[in-house]
């Protein structure tokens, strides 16, 4: 029996919560898995995680006699205290959105993490160029929930209906997005643009103001601002009702709604030459991108955080900016065309095959051998 700790949130509606969550009522249900969470956030009845997620979590918070043989973290930034038990392995989820890795994370996840773990191939290949050893790496993606995500009841709006997900911070390209709509769709087109923010997870960027605006300036067809907490079920009934998916990133670290929403048969929109294109196969869906130069400590980029460091990454990165023009060609060939998507299945990831690869990993460690941070220091456990 391999006891795994999780750590990390689990109660709001963030990609690192679903993600944490999901693995843990998942692996719990593995027969030689025991696991519990420590969670970092409290219950919220305002983020409407649903109550069958909410018993299986409650039964998971438990303290054990023994100190766990794997602690997953998944947190932003990353937690870097050691655990209890020197004989502990430390997996470490991670995700990054940029091209360019912090120096100290190369140094910390070679002397510190046992495994590190992202959700593309795009990723770890930024990991593996800024030095970090490949056996290292374990690529394992992000799922979704087929009992909500599905092409199931779809019932398209009349209006044809774009939908982005994500909120106003620059590498979510928001700000293409609406230049592009205020160009390119009129109020006699029938066309509609929902935005779907979260300001109790990501902050308010003030964006009503903004749009607002844009539509009194442009006369632009119409935009639905939504910033209400939604569950899954109410995230794939806007998924079943809209007709394009369209994120024109960045910088992005997997894409978690994209996915959903595919799955829920829209088309997909979004940069190409990133982490999404590991499951949106259709050139015809990526935007083509170009480089640009930023710098890293620009509040407008907003890359590192609170707990990270610059000094050795150096001042710039570069990130991924998206055509702009061929993606207002995109989008309105879209709607002249009325195209929707297919089924995307044999392309997307599954939590149930997600579990099933955690659970081969966490049961592949070598428990004898001793971690990454007792070789780091030379020393040996007794």
């Amino acid at each position: 029996m391999r006891k795994v700790e999780i750590i990390g949130k689990f109660f709001d509606n963030h990609s690192l919560a679903i993600i944490n969550r999901k693995l843990a009522i998942g692996l719990s249900e593995v027969d030689n898995i025991e696991v519990f969470i420590n969670p970092l956030d409290q219950y919220d009845p305002q983020y409407n995680v649903s109550s069958t997620d909410l018993k299986a979590l409650k039964k998971l918070i438990k303290n054990i006699d023994e100190e766990p043989d794997i602690q997953i973290r998944h947190t932003y930034p990353p937690i870097w205290k050691w655990p209890v038990s020197d004989k502990t392995k430390v997996f470490q989820i991670q995700p990054w959105e940029y091209r360019k890795l912090p120096f100290e994370w190369q140094y910390k996840f070679e002397t510190f993490v046992d495994k590190v773990i992202t959700p593309s191939n795009w990723t770890a290949n930024i990991y593996k160029d800024a030095g970090l050893r490949p056996n290292k790496i374990e690529v394992i993606p992000n799922g979704y929930d087929t009992k909500h995500f599905n092409t199931k009841n779809k019932n398209l709006n009349d209006k044809y209906t774009f939908v982005f997900v994500g909120n106003a911070q620059w590498r979510k390209g928001l700000d293409i997005l609406l230049q592009i709509w205020s160009q390119v769709f009129k109020k006699e087109d029938n066309a509609k643009l929902i935005i779907k923010d979260n300001p109790a997870v990501y902050g308010d960027y003030k964006i009503v103001p903004q749009i607002l605006k844009l539509q009194y300036d442009t006369g632009c067809a119409e935009i639905e601002y939504n910033d209400k907490q939604m569950s899954e079920i109410d995230m794939s009934r806007m998924f079943k009702s809209s007709h394009t998916v369209v994120h024109p990133y960045r910088g992005e670290g997997f894409g978690m709604h994209i996915q959903e929403a595919m799955a829920c048969g829209c088309f997909p929109l979004v940069t190409g030459d990133g982490p999404t294109d590991e499951f949106v196969k259709d050139d015809l869906c990526r935007i083509p991108p170009k480089y640009v130069t930023v710098k890293a400590d620009d509040p407008k980029v907003m890359m590192m955080k609170p707990g990270d460091a610059l000094t050795t990454m150096g001042g710039h990165a570069i990130a991924t900016e998206p055509d702009i023009q061929d993606l207002a060609g995109k989008m309105r060939a879209c709607y002249d065309r009325n195209i929707t998507g297919r089924d995307y299945s044999k392309d997307l990831f599954t939590w149930e095959d997600i579990v099933e690869r955690y659970a081969a990993l966490i049961n592949s460690v070598d428990m004898d051998e001793p971690t990454a941070r007792i070789l780091a220091q030379g020393w040996r456990t007794t």
